[in-house]
């Protein structure tokens, strides 16, 4: 009987340590964030995780979590809601979308201070235990793309769209002046002591990504199609050689100073209701002499005095005041020439 029940306990003791282990093991696959990306080698890979730059090498997008340490201290919270996703009608590639708010914290000891900028700290009548503390609120957008690999969706594209981000003593409008360009590269994370730890150099600069370089896509999949509006879709239709490029105005560094802004508001303004008012007395003539009542004439002249008011008032102000950003403006250019083309 003795034995009988020697050996109960083992078999049981042998089930809970199996069970331990079990779990260890599941907790190592969540934690695992490496095993949800594609297979090394796959086409197309890439993560962005700032402006910096584009990685598109697997090494490269597995730096970014591997070492991570777990210091004294250290807080990082990334709350994810509002899923949007869709799936392909193939069913082999779907895309996410997710809003984050956040809170990110630690310390750090003064001596790996020096290796990053001072604004990135609460101040120093702050510090606890002798560390300096760094304390951020962050808010961004997820936006992944996934692959079906092996019958498992798996990342496929990463990008993280940092809306804003401040530390807790400061708000994200001054912070973001000084902190946009800080780093020549992206910091990984803040490891043991604070010391910051960065990522390797991009493989590519955002805005080149697809430009001069094509991918093998795997055969099958295709991203969902969005439907397009009337307009929209009219004007896909329409030859395409003579668009001007909303993006051909080089993009400033400089920063312009609030009445600059104002100045360039205004001109926006004037020059927009220029065209507005041309655009009326086109119509009032049109309706007021009949000879000149030319559909083909009348609409060549308004599509051209109207983009000659909406080209003005885009370079000056709309695209100088966002940097060469696609303005509702620079679209409407688009399309008139698009239609003035197609007219002729």
């Amino acid at each position: 009987m003795a034995s009988y029940n020697s050996s109960s306990t083992v078999e049981a003791r042998l089930a809970a340590v199996e069970k331990l282990a079990q779990r260890a093991y599941d907790r190592g696959e969540v934690e695992n964030i490496k095993d949800l990306w594609v297979k090394r080698g796959t086409p197309g890979i890439h993560a962005q995780y700032t402006n910096v730059g584009v990685y598109t090498d697997y090494d490269s997008i597995m730096a970014y979590h591997s070492g991570r340490p777990s210091p004294p201290g250290k807080l990082i919270l990334h709350e994810t809601t509002t899923p949007l996703i869709e799936v392909a009608g193939d069913g082999e590639t779907a895309k996410g979308f997710w809003l984050m708010a956040g809170v990110e914290s630690g310390l750090a000891d003064p001596k790996n201070v020096g290796t990053m900028p001072e604004f990135l700290y609460e101040p120093e009548e702050k510090n606890v235990d002798g560390k300096r503390v760094w304390t951020h609120w962050v808010w961004c957008h997820y936006a992944l793309d996934f692959l079906k690999q092996d019958g498992q969706w798996k990342i496929w594209h990463f990008r993280c769209l940092e809306v804003t981000r401040a530390p807790f003593s400061e708000n994200w409008i001054t912070f973001a002046k000084k902190n946009q360009l800080a780093f020549d590269k992206d910091l990984a994370y803040f490891g043991n002591d604070g010391k910051a730890v960065f990522m390797p150099t991009p493989d590519a600069k955002p805005d080149k990504l697809g430009e001069g370089r094509e991918y093998d896509m795997p055969n099958g999949p295709h991203f969902p199609s969005f439907q397009t509006s009337p307009l929209t879709a009219a004007v896909g239709r329409l030859p395409t050689s003579p668009l001007p490029k909303c993006q051909s105005i080089t993009r400033a560094t400089e920063m312009f100073a609030d009445s600059q802004l104002e100045r360039l508001a205004l001109l926006e303004r004037v020059f927009s209701s220029i065209s507005l008012v041309s655009v009326l007395l086109i119509f009032v003539t049109y309706g007021s002499i009949p000879r000149l009542r030319n559909p083909r004439n009348t609409f060549i002249v308004f599509a051209s005095i109207a983009n000659l008011g909406a080209s003005i008032g885009t370079v000056i102000s709309r695209d100088g005041l966002t940097r060469g950003e696609d303005s509702a403006l620079c679209r409407a250019q688009s399309f008139l020439v698009h239609v003035q083309f197609h007219a002729v």
